[in-house]
């Protein structure tokens, strides 16, 4: 878990590629961050965190993937990038590569929030 003391309250903007269910599995991951009092992220306020749950059903799906990775660490160099989904899973090495200082690549959406506390400490 994240202690509260010490991360009082994250910004945390979320990005999806794919199906409903990368949807889905999204919005429950950012219904877990809002639970524990952090807040979702606009376009107009610089994320502390930002999601992208990935697809890979295509190289194209990919391509968009490493394209919007390197798009938002750009945009948002400060932010801590957690790439999951199929694309993390399929092709970590790739993921890595988009931006491998600030990258965690796990499996399943689901083991974000319990994994995030070494990557922000």
């Amino acid at each position: 878990m994240i202690d509260e003391a010490v991360c009082p309250s994250l910004k945390v903007m979320f990005h999806t590629f794919g199906c409903k269910l990368n949807f889905a599995e999204t919005a429950s991951v950012a219904e877990q961050f809002v639970a524990r009092g952090h807040v979702k992220a606009d376009s107009s306020s610089a994320p502390d965190i930002i999601v992208i749950n990935s697809c890979s059903v295509t190289a194209e799906a990919d391509r968009k993937c490493r394209s919007t990775i390197r798009s938002l660490n750009r945009k948002y160099p400060a932010a801590a990038v957690v790439v999951t989904g199929r694309y993390a899973q399929l092709k970590p090495e790739e993921v890595a590569l988009s931006r491998a200082s600030r990258l965690l690549s796990v499996s399943m959406i689901n083991c974000i929030y319990p994994r995030l506390p070494s990557r922000l400490g």
